[in-house]
This record gives C-alpha cells, sequence and structure tokens, in this order.
C-alpha cells in the first residue's frame, strides 16, 4: 500500500510504502521518499500567472500573498475541472478557466505520479507489489484532483485500488 500525502503546511509530498505483516504489524515495505512540493505549489503557479497577467502589484508582497492565498484555498476547493472558478479579490473578480485552473495543479499532478512510480518500483524491488494507492492531506480533498490522480494510476497500474484519505 502506498500512501502519498502532504505536509501539514503543504510544502512537501511525502510518500511510504507499507505493507500489513501476519501479525497485522505495519511494516515500511522500502525507503520512503518525497518532495518538496504539495498543495502549496499549486497557490505558488496561480501566483506567477497573476504575477504575469494581472496588474495586482500587491501579489508581489508576501503578507497580502499569505491572505490572496487563503481566498485562493477557497478556489482550489471549489475547482471540479469543467466549470471556471471566480477568484474574488475585492474589488475585483477575475475568472479562472477550467485549462488555467489545471495548469496550476500540472506541476503537482506530474511530481505525485512521478512520487508514486517510483515508490512502487521500490516496492517490486523489494519483492512487495503494492495493491492499494491513497492520496491523504490537502489536494486530496478536492474530486477533480483525486479522480485524475487516480484514472492516471488506474491506466497505469491495471487493478490497483486508488483511494483518499483526508481530515
Amino acid at each position: 500500500m502506498i500512501f502519498s500525502g502532504n505536509s501539514l503546511i503543504g510544502n512537501a509530498q511525502d510518500a511510504a510504502t507499507v505493507t500489513v505483516d501476519e501479525k497485522r504489524r505495519i511494516r515500511l515495505a522500502c525507503v520512503t521518499d518525497g518532495l518538496s512540493v504539495g498543495g502549496h505549489s499549486v497557490n505558488e503557479t496561480a501566483r506567477a500567472w497573476l504575477r504575469e497577467s494581472s496588474k495586482l502589484a500587491y501579489i508581489n508582497d508576501n503578507t497580502h500573498w499569505d491572505m490572496i492565498s487563503t481566498i485562493f484555498d477557497g478556489c482550489k476547493m471549489a475547482f471540479n475541472g469543467v466549470e471556471p472558478v471566480n477568484f474574488k479579490l475585492i474589488p475585483t473578480i477575475i475568472k479562472l478557466e477550467p485549462d488555467l485552473m489545471r495548469s496550476f495543479y500540472d506541476p503537482l499532478i506530474s511530481n505525485i505520479l512521478d512520487l508514486f512510480q517510483t515508490q512502487y518500483r521500490h516496492a517490486q524491488e523489494n519483492g512487495c507489489t503494492p495493491n492499494h494507492f491513497v492520496l491523504c492531506g490537502g489536494p486530496a480533498r478536492n474530486k477533480w484532483f483525486f479522480e485524475t490522480i487516480k484514472a492516471e494510476v488506474s491506466f497505469r497500474y491495471p487493478g490497483l485500488v486508488c483511494d483518499r484519505i483526508f481530515e
């Protein structure tokens, strides 16, 4: 079973592959891996786009960005992959089209899939082929994001069960 999830503040993506032995004890199946990207990276990709595409000078101010990033978290939760999301920065509302929102997620999706493949390969090398992939943490809350990861994992590894857990 491979678990992949964000750190508490969303700045990292960590993966651990575990197995349950005959005494129902959980053990690592291979060395853990991690990346210094997580749900926070989606916000930073959006911030870079805002810097280039808007006249909102306060995007560069980290104090303002913390507040804006929190507002953007609501956009991430509302995003369904089909409909645009309204990013409400009073007095401005920026309509974020689905293709644009997907582009904010693309680096994270790519990194998670690479991390998954690395864990899968390491586990197989240790004689433990994973049968479950569990996505954990903040981004897992978004159904579109989870379904996107699940579809790709299922395509690459038919029969592997994909699930998610989050707070």
